[in-house]
């Protein structure tokens, strides 16, 4: 069943009783095609899981029961997609009515609330403010007036919530794919924002030109790739522009153990909060907390699933 057939059939139970608005129509397509991009990522999970079941226990057992819970909801989604089909995990997901709606009647206000060059609002940056809403208010306000480091930043949404919410000194965002960081720039430009750096970079260990696949939001490096971007690492900018870090967010499509191997002096120097995706590949899920462990003892850490209808995408880890 292809995803167009999904949304009609959506579409048809709720024009029962309920009115969509075009976004929310829109919308229902984006998540469809959302669960099978889920559902595709999470089948490269199986053999991992299946080989490093001790190492997986005793990272569970280390987390807090918050987390744990999490990571339990976690596990027994990438298990009903390894021994389901694509169909039945879109209905899995997708069929839970009120849920649904609830869900859509919050993008669409998240839309109204901010406006970016594209319709790409996510609940995990807007609604769970990147796993900001976890972290202690003490901590929270300890972030005033500090330098931001928003590696990853697409079009800019990141950003435009830190500004606007976070009172940030500066937000340094790397963003290296040339038509994200365009539209980064439309952003900056159309909210009026005052204190975002953009840097057409990426970040990574060292300092280098690397190839990588241009796939718009989902773009990562890769040897094979037929672009070329420019990465620079974390300390070597920060050294360089002399900051006082509180915050790095890092999203960046599976290249995080690397980035963060490019940030240790950072991280040991000023402890900023980290906002970690961790859901690209099997390592980075249960690896990064340890090697962030390694880098900078004395962390507290929660693991959060920051996505309403996605089975796997937006998971996220926040330490502080």
């Amino acid at each position: 069943m292809k995803p167009a057939t999904i949304k009609r059939e959506f579409l048809r139970e709720f024009a029962k009783d309920k009115e969509l608005t075009p976004f929310q129509k829109d919308r229902l397509t984006f998540e469809i095609i959302a669960i099978r991009s889920d559902f595709e990522l999470g089948l490269r999970f199986t053999e991992y899981i299946k080989n490093n079941q001790k190492e997986i226990e005793a990272f569970i057992n280390d987390l807090d029961s918050e987390s744990k819970n999490e990571m339990s909801t976690i596990l027994n989604n990438l298990e009903y997609i390894r021994t389901h089909s694509l169909i039945d995990t879109i209905k899995k997901f997708f069929l839970r009515g009120d849920d649904l709606l609830e869900h859509l009647n919050t993008m669409e206000s998240i839309k109204n609330n901010y406006k970016l060059p594209l319709d790409m609002y996510e609940e995990s940056i807007f609604k769970y403010k990147h796993g900001l809403k976890f972290v202690p208010e003490e901590v929270i306000h300890s972030l005033k007036h500090k330098d931001f480091l928003d590696c990853g930043a697409y079009i800019g949404e990141s950003a435009l919530l830190f500004e606007r919410e976070y009172d940030p000194h500066k937000i340094y965002s790397f963003e290296p794919v040339p038509e994200n960081y365009t539209l980064l720039l439309d952003n900056i430009k159309m909210n009026n924002l005052k204190k975002i750096i953009p840097i057409n970079k990426g970040v990574g260990e060292v300092s280098k030109t690397v190839n990588y696949n241009p796939l718009g939001v989902s773009s990562y490096i890769s040897e094979e790739g037929k672009s070329e971007m420019d990465i620079v690492s974390i300390d070597e900018f920060v050294s360089e522009k002399k900051l006082s870090i509180g915050l790095i967010k890092m999203d960046v499509e599976g290249y995080e153990l690397e980035a963060l191997n490019g940030a240790k002096k950072t991280i040991n120097k000023f402890k900023p909060v980290l906002l970690i995706g961790i859901y690209h590949n099997p390592e980075e899920l249960f690896k990064i907390k340890h090697h962030i462990e390694e880098i900078m003892p004395g962390y507290e850490f929660k693991i959060k699933h920051l996505a309403d209808i996605r089975p796997l995408a937006e998971i996220h880890l926040i330490a502080w």
